[in-house]
């Protein structure tokens, strides 16, 4: 969903979510193609293709305010709540109760080089301080031991 090449996270979110709750409603996963995407991320966002300074993603609210009013390539969004994010009742609920959770995470420069995003202590033997900045990501589950476990990016 472009976001290994643009800041299109809060987009790639929505795509996620539909994969999800596709997969679960219809038994068939629907994957919104990346053109698709893209012209949400311009839209939405403000992305201007070829414009690197426009490729800084886009605010979490807004696009959930935006597919709620206009919809997302056919999908509806009816309504969303805002769980407490250091509630992890709150959060798991509404996993199981919605399918899923769309979050925005402050990550920190190790994250960069980790294939799956862990806590590493101290950030790493080698790691820069600060911060690499906020991504969103689609939360669609978690197991017993563990905080929330989000599936994949792409």
């Amino acid at each position: 969903m472009l976001n290994d090449t643009l800041g299109d996270c809060t987009i790639a979110g929505i795509g996620h979510a539909i994969q999800v709750w596709t997969s679960h409603a219809a038994k068939a996963i629907v994957t919104t193609p990346d053109p698709t995407i893209q012209s949400y991320y311009e839209k939405w966002d403000g992305y201007v293709p070829g414009n690197a300074s426009t490729d800084s993603g886009g605010i979490e609210l807004d696009v959930l305010n935006n597919w709620q009013k206009q919809g997302f390539d056919g999908h509806a969004l009816l309504a969303f709540a805002d769980p407490k994010v250091a509630n992890l009742v709150e959060i798991r609920q509404s996993i199981a109760l919605f399918g899923g959770v769309y979050i925005g995470l402050s990550l920190p420069i190790s994250a960069q080089t980790q294939d799956v995003w862990d806590v590493v202590p101290k950030g790493g033997a080698n790691a820069k301080k600060g911060s690499w900045g906020g991504h969103c990501v689609f939360v669609a589950g978690y197991d017993a031991t563990a905080s929330p476990a989000s599936p994949g990016d792409s």
